[in-house]
């Protein structure tokens, strides 16, 4: 099992927990910025060129500059599915979505590429997260194993970040009744990533 990770502590971090709950597993971590144009070369040279039977593309960022949002949100699992899907055809690909595309009316990444500005309204996110479901659709129009799921509002440190420290102390109490946990977020992908049927909307 290969782990992808920006930061290389918290990605040794997260392969520790694996490791000691699934002793019988290998895990690997590999880490890499998607927000570098060079990232997906060198994560897919690091996967050794080995078929890969499943990409979960997970990684996002929320409130950065509207060009890493683009970036790490949208092209860079374009970029990476399509380079792996040319190893290995049948692999199974699941992108992890968000209700946010509903906000979107179009997404244009060329308008938010080289952007440094902060996307504090999450019009960049947004459009990423359309453009990801429609990725997803073209995938599985071509015939590709290709799947999108929504985790639902997360109570995840990406989430935290956004609101900042004093939104988290207001939404403190009432957290249990707004979001759901990690775990329960972990559980749509879950599904989306072992669920036998291929046929269907994403």
């Amino acid at each position: 099992v290969l782990i992808g990770a920006r930061d290389a502590a918290r990605g040794e971090a997260a392969l520790a927990r694996l490791a000691a709950a699934y002793p019988s597993t290998k895990f690997h971590c590999l880490v890499a910025d998607l927000s570098a144009s060079d990232a997906i070369e060198r994560l897919v040279r690091d996967v050794g060129g080995g078929a890969v039977d499943l990409l979960v593309n997970n990684a996002g960022v929320m409130g950065a500059s509207r060009d890493a949002t683009m970036r790490v949100n949208l092209c860079a699992p374009v970029s990476l599915t399509s380079a792996l899907l040319e190893a290995n055809p049948s692999m199974r690909v699941v992108n992890v979505a968000s209700s946010a595309h509903l906000r979107a009316a179009r997404c244009s990444v060329a308008a938010s590429l080289g952007d440094a500005t902060v996307d504090r309204r999450l019009d960049a996110y947004a459009a990423s997260k359309l453009g990801l479901l429609q990725f997803t659709s073209f995938l599985r129009a071509a015939g590709y194993d290709a799947r999108a799921c929504h985790p639902g509002l997360v109570w995840t440190p990406l989430l935290r970040d956004f609101f900042g420290p004093r939104a988290c102390r207001l939404l403190g109490p009432f957290r249990r009744r707004l979001f759901r946990t990690p775990e329960h977020g972990a559980a749509s992908v879950l599904l989306a990533a072992v669920d036998g049927a291929a046929a269907g909307a994403p």
